[in-house]
């Protein structure tokens, strides 16, 4: 019998960063009579990783496996996680989180009601940085924070979550695994994450929001920058188109017809505000730059129509067989027992 988790880690180059990772999910409380492994893709690394991930094997109480993937980029990295995984729920996390003590039973406390996918919270860990005067709640979102408040929820739109994310085995057998529907590897968001939130909600599952399932996201000191968050924004604003199943030639003149005027309207605002208010103005600037994304994502929805060109990439759908002693249903649960669930 297989294990009821696999926790899967891409990470390319980080090794001080993962090696805290490994360090918090070998300090988790135990879960009783729940089996769980982890995994880290090594994405085209050439520190010490490996080094790293062998030295704590003897100090992680599960099995920890450590594979290569010579195709850069996250997609890449978290499809081959999902080709070695063996559990009914695989769950995805960054490797510069560090979770909390009780984020596994937290977690199989949460999948108790049956959800398809989870999205848990994500705090940012600030470790020795200050706060810029300028930055404002609202951009956390581009930092990889999720912060819903305190009450379990089904969601209903996606959003980026991958550095805290679950899903069950049979929902990736219906919709397949990652792919990025920028169609690129690089240093910032891909979209990858939130596609495949949107596509298990197209495929009716259920996306629960679990705030006790809690990890900390490292913030970097180069991501500390409104040029940084401007490009995350951006692609963040084309993704929200890319994602789409179909979009008419109709519904993109449409919105291109809502974005245009906003744009106008939010460049003469920034330019009114930069003299007075920093917070303000690097507010309307990271605002511009979503805009700017979701036409430009827009126009590549249009101009890939017009070549006849499909608006999404394949959809990776390979898993591995599970074990026939593991079940794989996930039928609805009301209400009242999702909340039960998730509290315990």
């Amino acid at each position: 019998m297989g294990p009821r988790i696999s926790v899967c880690i891409p990470t390319h180059n980080r090794s001080g960063l993962l090696q805290k990772t490994l360090k918090s999910l070998a300090a988790v409380e135990p879960c009783p009579d729940i089996t769980w492994e982890i995994i880290v893709v090594a994405n085209c690394c050439t520190d010490d990783t490996l080094h790293v991930v062998d030295a704590l094997k003897e100090h992680v109480p599960v099995k920890l496996l450590i594979i290569e993937e010579a195709d850069l980029g996250v997609v890449a990295a978290r499809n081959r996680a999902l080709r070695h995984a063996r559990g009914e729920i695989i769950a995805f996390l960054d490797d510069d989180v560090l979770v909390r003590p009780l984020w596994l039973c937290e977690l199989v406390k949460a999948f108790d009601s049956q959800p398809d996918m989870l999205v848990g919270r994500v705090y940012l860990d600030w470790h020795t940085l200050s706060r810029p005067t300028w930055f404002d709640a609202g951009m956390g979102q581009y930092l990889a924070q999720v912060d819903l408040g305190d009450v379990p929820m089904l969601l209903q739109n996606p959003l980026g979550a991958g550095a805290n994310l679950a899903i069950t085995r049979d929902m990736l057998q219906r919709i397949g695994g990652f792919c990025c529907p920028l169609e690129r590897t690089g240093k910032r968001t891909a979209g990858e994450d939130t596609d495949l939130i949107a596509r298990a909600m197209r495929a009716k599952g259920r996306v629960l929001y679990a705030p006790t399932v809690t990890v900390d996201h490292y913030v970097a000191a180069a991501r500390l920058t409104v040029r940084y968050l401007r490009g995350v924004a951006f692609d963040v604003g084309m993704a929200e188109y890319l994602i789409a199943p179909s979009i008419s030639a109709g519904e993109l003149a449409a919105n291109l017809g809502k974005k245009i005027p906003r744009l106008l309207q939010r460049s003469v605002r920034w330019l009114l505000v930069v003299p007075f208010n920093q917070r303000a103005a690097a507010c309307l600037r990271v605002s511009l730059a979503k805009t700017r994304g979701n036409i430009g994502g827009i126009m590549l929805c249009a101009w890939r129509s017009m070549l006849g060109r499909s608006v999404r990439p394949p959809v990776f759908g390979d898993l591995p067989e599970l074990s026939a002693t593991i079940a794989s249903g996930n039928s609805a649960a009301p209400a009242d027992q999702l909340m039960a669930g998730t509290h315990g």
